[in-house]
């Protein structure tokens, strides 16, 4: 996979590569706007000759619009010729590139969003998305899911300044997910962190109140 990458144009490896930060699955638009192409003509010739090589297929639902890489391993081995501060900046964009498109039905991207800002050097936004994914996946029953956000979550914690009542989301929430997944010792642990987390602050105690 690498040697044919190697010997593809430069405008094509960087198509690729910033479409395995999106994903193996990725869209036209999104991708434009990563690579700030203002040429539809052009950015669908690269994608002509990129199906065309068979790294990447159309979505046969969208195929204007939507495409996917051939193998996932092709997108993995494609993603792993980034160099770490090159995938940070290109999560951050594709994160804030999401956010932007989709700002009036944002609830159908916070997990894309919960997981690219988490990839990003802004770990500020990547705590409220996480935060929101996780309580998506509880209010859809999906616990297994909700408990691998809720870590993550918690994970931030000490490397930015979260407020009282992220903290208090953060143990509430795993509690939550434990206690459903029948591992009390532990939910019993994270509900006695969130209401640890109540008595400091009066202002997250009014909002539990509420």
């Amino acid at each position: 996979i690498l040697a044919r990458f190697d010997r593809l144009q430069p405008e094509q490896r960087r198509l690729l590569q910033a479409a395995s930060v999106i994903g193996k699955d990725f869209d036209l638009p999104v991708l434009a706007a990563v690579l700030r192409s203002n040429s539809t003509l052009e950015l669908h010739s690269l994608i002509d000759s990129l199906i065309e090589r068979e790294f990447i297929l159309p979505n046969p639902h969208a195929p204007d619009t939507e495409f996917t890489f051939r193998h996932v391993f092709m997108s993995d081995a494609i993603y792993a010729t980034l160099l770490r501060k090159e995938k940070q900046s290109l999560h951050g964009q594709v994160a804030e590139i999401i956010e932007r498109m989709y700002a009036d039905r944002i609830d159908e991207q916070v997990e894309m969003l919960a997981n690219h800002f988490r990839w990003s050097a802004d770990k500020d936004r990547a705590l409220h998305y996480l935060l929101l994914a996780g309580q998506k996946s509880v209010r859809n029953q999906i616990y297994q899911q909700a408990h691998q956000y809720f870590d993550a979550a918690l994970g931030l914690l000490d490397q930015v300044e979260p407020s009282d009542y992220q903290v208090y989301q953060s143990q509430i929430g795993m509690g939550e997910v434990q206690l459903y997944l029948g591992e009390y010792p532990e939910a019993r642990r994270h509900y006695q962190a969130a209401l640890s987390t109540l008595e400091k602050k009066q202002e997250t105690r009014n909002i539990a109140e509420r």
